[in-house]
This record gives structure tokens, sequence and C-alpha cells, in this order.
């Protein structure tokens, strides 16, 4: 696989890995319990990041047209951070629920087998 410590060269090997790892598993039902949580942790990362740009984007907006009020940006940028905090709460909700799922499986033995073929 070309990957280095945590990072995937390009979107076809992660995809590829995954689905390597969802083979391993030995009932159906963990299989598709992994790849929900998969879709699941997906889905909470590109609104974790979406709100992360919306809220960055607001301040630097903010800074660059100073045209707002002050009260009327502290309501707004408060709204995005409490949209961006619940977002990542839910990425890393997502993230401990898979975590959990992959415990049922030996990742050591399957990078083996995966590096190998």
């Amino acid at each position: 696989m070309k990957t280095d410590k945590l990072r995937f060269k390009c979107p076809a090997t992660a995809r590829e890995y995954i689905r390597n790892l969802a083979f391993n598993f030995e009932e159906s039902e963990q299989m598709m319990e992994f790849l929900n949580a998969c879709d699941i942790a997906q889905a909470a990362f590109v609104n974790c990041l979406i709100k992360e740009q919306q809220y960055n984007f607001m301040l630097r907006n903010h800074y660059l047209n100073r045209n707002l009020a002050n009260s009327e940006f502290m309501v707004e940028i408060e709204v995005l951070y409490n949209e961006y905090f619940l977002a990542s709460e839910e990425l890393l909700q997502a993230k401990n629920k898979l975590k959990i799922i992959s415990f049922k499986l030996d990742l050591n033995e399957i990078d083996r087998k995966l590096t190998k073929g």
C-alpha cells in the first residue's frame, strides 16, 4: 500500500484499504457496522471542515471589512463557533465508534497481509 505513517497517498488507496479491512470481519453484520461507521465518520469530518471554514471566513471577513456592528458580529461568530464545536464533538463520537469497531480486528496482522499482497 502506498501509505506513510498516517496518510494515504490518494483517495483510491484509502478506499482500497478500508474495503480490505471490511473483508477481514468474520461476520457480515460486523462488516456492515464498520462500513456504516466509516460513512458516518466521513460525513462528520466533512461537516466539521465546513463549519471550521465558515468560522474562519467570518473572522477574516470581519477583520478585512469592519462594517458589522460589534454586537452583531459577536452573535454571528458565537453561533458559528457553537456549530463548529458541535461538529467537532460529532466527529469525535464517530471516531470513537470506529475505534471500538476496529478493536474487533487484528490490525497488525491485516497490515502485514496488505503490505505483502
